[in-house]
């Protein structure tokens, strides 16, 4: 940040210089991000000082005046005018980004929201056939399989009993399951 002091109309003595120049980076340490220049202007009519501050820097241009019959009052109430311009502006900047935060947590649980909705998924295609149950016992149940060359055979013993499903493995082998 470059400090720029100038003098109008009369002249500052070193100590006049040094306060403003110590007042000033008081004031700045804090708010000097994105600052890029300030410049001071003393002026002294008659027996009235004034100061004036210019601050230059990204998104912001300020511009204080107070006067005084002290050269050093003036600087001191100029430099408190400054403060409190960039505090504002300094707040205004965060409270913008805390803003942008707020509403992107918002747009983010709607999503998580939309995700959590269980989409209903169509249910797969199943081909169905009725069959009837054949009465017949296993021995004969293992001929009319073989015979058919079907994938199953569902039937029930002769003498009653459970529903048998007898049916044709990958391999070749025959599996007989009961349903109870």
């Amino acid at each position: 940040m470059n400090l720029e002091i100038t003098v109008r109309h009369g002249s500052a003595d070193d100590l006049v210089k040094q306060h403003a120049t110590k007042k000033l980076d008081r004031v700045l340490n804090k708010y000097s991000k994105g600052l890029i220049s300030v410049h001071l202007i003393l002026d002294e009519e008659k027996q009235r000082h004034s100061a004036e501050i210019l601050a230059h820097g990204r998104h912001l241009t300020a511009t204080v005046h107070a006067e005084c019959d002290d050269a050093r009052a003036a600087i001191d109430r100029a430099a408190d005018k400054l403060r409190h311009q960039l505090e504002r502006h300094h707040d205004r900047r965060v409270a913008r980004k805390k803003r942008g935060a707020r509403r992107g947590d918002r747009m983010l649980a709607e999503a998580e929201v939309a995700l959590a909705v269980p989409v209903e998924e169509p249910e797969p295609a199943v081909a169905r056939r009725a069959v009837a149950a054949a009465t017949l016992s296993l021995p004969s149940a293992i001929t009319a399989l073989e015979e058919d060359s079907a994938p199953f055979l569902l039937f029930r013993e002769e003498t009653g009993g459970p529903l048998r499903l007898l049916q044709v493995l990958a391999d070749g082998e025959l599996e007989l399951l009961e349903v109870e």
